[in-house]
This record gives C-alpha cells, structure tokens and sequence, in this order.
C-alpha cells in the first residue's frame, strides 16, 4: 500500500485509509466482487452528481478512483466513524446525544436517502454503521456498494433485523428502505438493537417470526420520533420524503416545547 496512506477502519468487502495531507480517505475494495461493488459505487456517485439537483450534505463527496490502486474511489473524510461506534462509546461513557441532536441525524439521514430514491437508487443496507459523522457532528449516509439503481439486483443485505419481510436482492423497494431506516431511527435513539439477543444462525427463525407478526420493539414511549419509528415499521409512509417531512414536522414540534 502506498506510503501516503494512513489505516482509518475496515468494513466487509473494504478497507478505508486516510490520504495524507487532505481531508479524504481512500476506500479499498477487496474479495471476489471488489471489481463489482466498487463499479456500482462509483456509478451511484455519479449518478448523484449528474442529476439537476446537487445532493445534500448528508451525502458524502466523491472524487473519483484512486491512480494507484485498482478498485478504489476517494471520498471525504468523515472523522468522527461510524454512528454505530460513535453511540456504544456514548452510552459507555454516559454521554448520550441530545433529542435535538437526534432529530437533526434522523433529518439528514432521511435527507440523503430521500434525495437518493428520486436518483432511483435504493441503499438496500440501511444501518447505523452505514451512517457516518463528520468533524461538525453531521451525519454522512455511506456505503452504496451494495445499491439497487433503477430497481436492478443489489449486491447488499439488510441485516437481519431490519429485513423488512419477503424482501430479497432481487426486490428492493421504498417500502424496505423505510422499514430498514425505522429500525435504524429506534436504533440510533435507544442505542440498543432492535432484537437483542437474536443475532446468531439459530435465532433467524425466531427473527423472522416476530418480524412477519408484526412483533416489533416497543416504540411507544419514546419521547424522539416514536410515532415515526411506528410509521416507518408499520409501512405507513409511501416515500421516503414522508418520511422526512414527518421528521421535520416532529422536530419543529419538539422545538416549540422547549421555547
């Protein structure tokens, strides 16, 4: 690897390296499909940036491949990792994020993934590792690798726990991508994972069961987007800009309490 080159983390089918002496990093596809995911990446960048419309901030940007190295593209550093480690380590240390701070992720995760579908690109593996923070403490939604465009087969998964039932590589849809985004929303907000406990090969069909019953994690009493976790679980939103207007409409409301 080259010497410009700094280790900042590795993921399933890539490793990320910093670039010395700017503010990207360098994402390293690896394995049997590295060829494929990084094309599908790169096309999904493209996508977003060819469109009338410019992306959101909550959209990392991309710079292209990397001249050195096969199967790589450079994309802005978000310095802060992953949400995921970023609410173990808070809640570890007791400092967990405030419900402004709460809404303001959900909007621009929301944001992007809006922005995203109408580009006709589905993420296909909505998660809170999969959502970034930069130096400013704003969320980044990354990792299209796996992205169905324009309704074509995705090389990705959700995890198990945020599958909306049926779904397949092959049937990607706005209604997955919501039900996946609600339980990374209850993820975020409670910092527990929607299934405690149900993570091993042996509990996937107990998994499956609670999720095709519609036994899902008791939402009810949370003060932050409750009402749009359900929603989002009970697949009464058609679009993911629903979705992002319930958000906004949760957050303008919450604000109004504390004036």
């Amino acid at each position: 690897m080259s010497d410009d080159l700094t280790f900042c983390g590795k993921g399933y089918h890539s490793t990320v390296y910093r670039l010395h002496g700017t503010d990207t990093v360098v994402k390293c596809f690896e394995g049997a499909s590295a060829e494929a995911q990084c094309n599908i990446e790169t096309k999904v960048y493209e996508r977003f940036t060819s469109v009338s419309e410019a992306p959101p901030s909550s959209i990392l940007k991309h710079y292209g491949q990397h001249s050195n190295i096969p199967n790589s593209i450079i994309l802005e550093h978000a310095g802060q990792g992953s949400l995921w480690e970023w609410l173990w380590r808070a809640r570890e240390f007791g400092q967990l994020p405030t419900p402004p701070i709460l809404y303001r992720w959900a909007r621009q995760a929301a944001e992007a993934l809006a922005f995203a579908h109408r580009c006709g690109i589905f993420h296909s593996d909505i998660h809170v590792i999969n959502f970034l923070l930069d130096g400013d403490s704003n969320l980044k939604v990354a990792d299209w690798a796996g992205a169905s465009i324009n309704g074509g087969h995705s090389l990705s998964r959700y995890r198990r726990d945020h599958t909306l039932p049926g779904t397949t590589g092959d049937n990607i849809s706005v209604a997955s991508e919501i039900f996946a985004f609600g339980m990374a929303l209850y993820n975020m907000i409670t910092i527990e994972e929607p299934y405690p406990g149900l993570h091993h090969e042996h509990d996937k069909d107990e998994l499956k069961r609670r999720l095709a019953k519609k036994e899902f994690p008791d939402a009810t009493k949370l003060v932050v987007l409750g009402q749009v976790i359900r929603g989002c679980w009970n697949l009464q939103y058609s679009s993911m800009e629903e979705v992002l207007e319930s958000i906004v409409g949760n957050s303008n409301a919450f604000s109004r309490t504390i004036l």
